[in-house]
């Protein structure tokens, strides 16, 4: 599985995209289903030294201590494969082992031995992102028009020796990558001809990929963003200052959405992290007007006030109840550690917390003076810090007193089963779905996505790193099982979530063996009759020896299609 698709499975895939519907059988077997095997290679695999024969004297070699990268310390996009004429992108990872506090150094890539003198692109290092990683970053730096087939790449770390304290061994600053691209026919059809599109609404511009789910459905999209914008803007009292700009990707990329001067949201039809369009319509535009009022404040409010003005996260969801719930199965975060690590704590219970404890200043105190707590915050060491002076200033009470307050409210509540449910089956639910983007698409993990410059995107008509997308068998077989988790959630049906969140962690935790959970592998093996039929799964529904595949066809048509499916002595077949 491993983030890698199959050639043989997309050589097969083609070939069959335009044949008409046959019934295809895939019998069960009692071995283990073997991994997929990858691609030829196009996200780095460093060159390494062949794996001596495992020995109990062998020692661990010691980690270096000082600046260093390792063996899958480059990130290539777009992933999971290249093609020529891809214009491509690094992410490179830097080490500081010394602890130095290093950073601001050179770090260049080279196409071959860096003595041939053919240097990519220099960059320098940094920390960045939400995962404040150590790396330098190259975007759109090499053109692969006219090349294909093994291709060489060479890091390198602090090239010209800036460094004098903290990089005493150079040898470890060098990595070699060798990748594969693979020719230009070889893509799929529908992605060579792809380029960005333009519409607008009444509260928005929209820019999309051609030959996607969301150019299939945008008269619906522009009627949900003007509903949204105008719901967001009555409840926050202000209105946009010109229009909006959404950018919509044939990618899932993170939970979905991602606000700065434009809005992205992933619109795809295998949107396995389950947000709904409204309510992601919503969040993304709170925050764009929220930026609109200036000034500073701490991720937990900033979040919080985005959750509260959209009805809830990922759906509507009624606060106060489903924090109880957090605090009868002890999963309540405190304010002040959550504000101070607001994004590295537990995702689902930090937004539904900053948006519950605006709830209660809100009903409390009302919305005039929790506006003007918006503009009460100063620069503080810590967010809670941030936090605890801004409240005293328009309060007249602490962190630690409001929160005291807002806690005794919750225990004033009676016990609610639903909302307790809802709250566990979420957070478990979104779990999941973070493991399994750390372990298969790191990219779209939402700490270290990669979301480069989607301005220079649009303006050079470059869609891969917006569609492009680990989709091997055994990648859509488990999104279709967190789709089908999802949807049970929202269906109040916690049996069907479990068991599907059940199947998806036994997969990862037998890292990638879906013998490890029966409806797992009749999930892969519906996968795969759909696929050698000539369609892409995005949904899989199933109910004992009966299946429904809602399917578009991987000839590039975005059409939905019900597929029926019967087993019968062990094989699956259409109808």
């Amino acid at each position: 599985m491993r983030r890698l698709l199959t050639l043989l499975i997309l050589l097969a895939a083609l070939a069959l995209a335009c044949n008409t519907l046959v019934p295809v059988a895939i019998t069960e077997t009692p071995v283990p289903l073997p991994t997929a095997t990858p691609y030829p290679t196009a996200t780095a695999l460093p060159t390494a030294t062949p794996r001596p024969t495992v020995s109990p004297t062998l020692a661990t070699p010691a980690t270096p201590t000082d600046l260093y990268i390792s063996p899958g310390d480059v990130l290539i996009h777009p992933e999971p494969v290249l093609y020529s004429g891809d214009v491509v992108s690094f992410e490179v990872f830097a080490h500081d082992g010394g602890h130095k506090g290093l950073s601001g150094f050179p770090v260049a890539v080279y196409l071959g031995d860096p003595a041939a003198g053919k240097e990519l692109s220099q960059a320098r290092a940094g920390t960045y992102g939400l995962g404040g990683r150590l790396e330098a970053t190259f975007t759109w730096v090499w053109d692969t028009t006219g090349l294909a087939g093994a291709q060489t790449l060479t890091v390198v770390l602090d090239p010209t020796d800036e460094i004098q304290i903290g990089d005493e061994d150079t040898a470890n600053n060098v990595l070699t990558v060798p990748l594969t691209l693979l020719p230009r026919a070889a893509e799929p059809p529908v992605e060579q001809s792809a380029h960005w599109l333009t519409s607008e609404s009444a509260c928005c511009v929209f820019r999309y990929i051609s030959g996607t789910a969301a150019e299939r459905d945008i008269a619906s999209i522009e009627a949900a963003a003007d509903e949204a914008i105008t719901f967001v803007e009555a409840g926050m009292g202000r209105e946009l200052s010109s229009k909006l700009t959404f950018n919509l990707i044939n990618r899932l990329l993170g939970h979905g959405g991602f606000a700065s001067d434009t809005v992205t949201i992933s619109y795809l039809d295998r949107d396995y992290a389950g947000g709904g369009l409204e309510n992601v319509f919503r969040h993304e535009s709170a925050h764009v007007l929220d930026r609109q009022m200036g000034g500073t404040r701490p991720a937990v409010i900033t979040e919080g006030l985005a959750t509260y003005v959209a009805g809830g996260h990922f759906k509507y969801e009624p606060f106060a109840p489903r924090v109880a719930g957090l605090l009868a199965q002890t999963r309540y975060i405190p304010l002040r550690p959550l504000a101070d690590d607001f994004y590295s704590s537990q995702h689902e219970t930090g937004y539904l917390e900053g948006a519950a404890f605006i709830t209660y200043l809100v009903d409390t105190f009302g919305w005039d003076r929790f506006a003007t707590l918006l503009s009460a915050f100063q620069p503080a060491p810590k967010d809670s810090a941030m936090l605890d002076a801004g409240l005293r200033l328009t309060y007249n009470k602490g962190l630690d007193e409001l929160e005291a307050d807002w806690l005794a409210s919750l225990g004033a509540l009676p016990p609610d089963a639903r909302w307790q449910t809802d709250i566990a089956d979420t957070i478990d639910y979104y779990d999941t779905v973070r493991r399994y983007q750390q372990a298969d698409d790191p990219s779209a993990y939402f700490l270290t996505a990669w979301i480069p410059d989607i301005e220079q995107a649009v303006r050079r008509d470059i869609t891969a790193d917006y569609s492009r997308h680990p989709a091997a068998p055994e990648n859509i077989a488990l999104e279709t099982l967190l789709v089908r988790a999802g949807r049970a959630i929202n269906e109040g049906d916690p049996a069907t979530t479990g068991r599907c969140l059940e199947a998806v962690n036994a997969v990862l935790e037998a890292h990638g063996d879906f013998a490890a959970d029966p409806l797992a592998h009749d999930y892969l093996l519906l996968t795969r009759v759909a696929l050698e039929s000539g369609y892409e799964p995005q949904r899989i529904a199933l109910e004992g020896d009966s299946a429904v595949v809602t399917a578009t066809r991987l000839d590039g048509s975005t059409a939905l299609t019900e597929l029926k499916l019967t087993r019968t002595n062990g094989v699956w077949r259409m109808n």
